[in-house]
């Protein structure tokens, strides 16, 4: 079994709650704005939009994997994304995998 590192993991769970997480309830309290969401996982979020879009910029990352996290990101399974990628449920999770050590790497450099 492969182990992956506590970022890494903490990456891929934010990345699985990103629906979650953006459309957490706002509402309005005396000119504050109130996040029904974890402002540190929030945070993070953004942090990692940044970073993908980075990466996709420098061609670190491509459509194809782009589209396998967002997909990801949408709670699609590995199989399901597979599917509609036209790939394999294994090269899936590679190609997964890879994009969020990328991902992991970058995090942790800034």
């Amino acid at each position: 079994m492969i182990k992956h590192s506590r970022d890494f993991l903490i990456i891929k769970n934010i990345l699985r709650k990103y629906n979650e997480i953006k459309s957490a309830v706002q509402y309005q309290y005396n000119d504050m704005i109130i996040f029904d969401v974890d402002s540190n996982d929030y945070n993070m979020l953004l942090s990692i939009e940044m970073i993908i879009d980075k990466l996709i910029s420098n061609g670190t990352l491509t459509s194809k994997d782009k589209q396998i996290i967002d997909l990801f990101k949408d709670g699609y399974t590995y199989e399901e994304i597979g599917n509609i990628v036209g790939l394999s449920r294994q090269i899936v999770s590679k190609r997964l995998n890879k994009a969020i050590k990328k991902i992991e790497k970058i995090f942790k450099e800034e």
